[in-house]
């Protein structure tokens, strides 16, 4: 039978994966703002392995807790206080707030690419109608071109 690693050992390696995911989400930003397809591709590779692996870390984590009896959030909260004097108790304090912090990381990251997004689609319909000016939107929202075979000044 494998040993579970402790519990300690566990939130050590998922706080040092949280740490890293914080340095590819701020990578990340600056990547998002300078149009680089090809190095965000890199990043979210990178970002999609650490994903990975933060998993895995929670799967051990819980794993373990169930060896010793908490299973859901009321028995981790009540596990945090019982140990609360102790460094895992600590640690995973840690982890939550760094946690969170890369989760604002992420919102932001998640907004400006929404933005990039709305600012692309609005830069493609544009070139679009620049390219095509007969163009006309049918009430299905599909796109048509010509006005028939009147001209334009007989419309």
């Amino acid at each position: 039978m494998m040993r579970t690693a402790p519990l300690e050992d566990i939130l050590r390696r998922e706080f040092d994966g949280m740490q890293r995911l914080g340095e590819i989400l701020a990578e990340e930003f600056t990547l998002l703002g300078r149009s680089d397809p090809d190095a965000v591709d890199a990043v979210l590779q990178r970002k999609s392995a650490i994903l990975d692996e933060l998993q895995r870390h929670a799967n051990e984590r819980s794993v373990a807790l169930a060896a010793t009896g908490v299973a859901g959030a009321a028995e981790t909260e009540a596990w945090l206080r019982a140990h609360a004097g102790e460094p895992t108790a600590a640690l995973w304090r840690d982890l939550l707030a760094r946690t969170r912090d890369v989760w604002t990381q992420h919102q932001t990251n998640t907004t400006l690419l929404e933005g990039l997004m709305r600012h692309n689609r609005q830069t493609l319909d544009l070139l679009t109608r620049l390219a095509n000016p007969d163009m006309t939107y049918q009430a299905d929202g599909s796109t048509a071109g010509g006005f028939g075979t009147r001209s334009r000044g007989q419309a």
